[in-house]
């Protein structure tokens, strides 16, 4: 796979922009403030989504991972 994979559903950020594939919903995690990117709801997500870019995991767990770290 590749950072470029795209959502089968796009992603509500809380910025109210959308993040379409992988690569967008990394940008968001990384350009957090460094204390919130450290929490472990976005070190999961971000674990998740590097997983399904280096295709060893699925691409539905990468975004199952931002929905519940923004939910959270």
């Amino acid at each position: 796979m590749s950072w470029d994979v795209a959502f089968d559903e796009p992603i509500e950020l809380p910025n109210g922009k959308k993040a379409i594939n992988l690569r967008q919903a990394a940008q968001y995690v990384m350009g957090l403030p460094k204390a919130e990117a450290g929490h472990p709801k976005w070190q999961t997500a971000m674990h998740v989504l590097m997983e399904a870019a280096e295709d060893r995991g699925p691409i539905s767990f990468a975004r199952l991972g931002m929905v519940q770290a923004i939910m959270k």
